[in-house]
């Protein structure tokens, strides 16, 4: 108070009703940037059918269950050219998405999760280039 942030002693149900405000408004800006982010880049991705696998470089992964986004190149164990380790591709935990250069496929799994995405440590980070065992 003596600074003049404010007027009176913040109660807890003050600061309870500003972190709900705050997390609604949140959540409205997320709904509304996966919105227009699946507008753009409707282009930018094809979806993997079971009888005709789509061949492309670069593969994100959007994971229902973990909310995160993760690109893979199509030589990479883990993706399978978007079929998954399992080869079975679009679960119901998560869905494979194909994308036809690296800057395609990292705005897109940025996109759809703007703060949680990343990229595949075996296939394109720190695991590839430097190796498995490399000292950090």
């Amino acid at each position: 108070m003596e600074a003049g942030i404010a007027d009176g002693v913040w109660e807890v149900d003050h600061l309870l009703d500003l972190t709900d405000s705050f997390t609604a408004e949140r959540r409205r800006q997320e709904r509304q940037a996966k919105k227009e982010a699946a507008e753009r880049l409707k282009a930018l991705f094809s979806k993997p059918k079971a009888d005709q696998p789509v061949r492309a470089p670069f593969w994100v992964y959007e994971s229902k269950v973990h909310h995160q986004t993760k690109v893979h190149s199509h030589a990479c164990k883990n993706c399978n050219d978007g079929r998954g380790k399992g080869g079975k591709g679009d679960t119901k935990s998560g869905r494979w998405l194909a994308c036809e250069d690296l800057d395609g496929a990292k705005a897109l799994a940025e996109a759809l999760q703007p703060d949680r995405s990343t990229i595949c440590n075996m296939c394109l980070g720190s695991y590839h280039t430097r190796g498995y065992r490399d000292p950090r």
